[in-house]
């Protein structure tokens, strides 16, 4: 079940994870925001970095078809990330 983590400047860089939610709620973000492509590994934050941003993750047991496994940083801030979390899981 794909994880979304939130990174925040006042946690020094930590992903906090925020949701575990099933594969149809993953899409459902994915599809909601844009999101790019970072890696197999949790991406490290640098002095440059946006502040705050949402992380989800897909894991190599349940790929999907259009998705990489890995991390997808969302463009979107956490606030509108949050609200589509919620939107999500209650619709599903």
């Amino acid at each position: 079940m794909p994880n979304i983590y939130y990174c925040q400047s006042s946690h020094r860089g930590w992903g906090m994870l925020r949701a575990v939610v099933s594969l149809e709620e993953g899409k459902c973000l994915l599809k909601l925001y844009s999101s790019h492509y970072v890696g197999q590994e949790f991406p490290k934050l640098t002095v440059d970095s946006a502040a705050d941003f949402a992380i989800l993750r897909i894991f190599d047991e349940e790929p999907y078809e259009e998705y990489r496994v890995g991390f997808h940083r969302f463009d979107a801030d956490i606030g509108r990330i949050e609200e589509a979390v919620r939107t999500c899981t209650i619709h599903h």
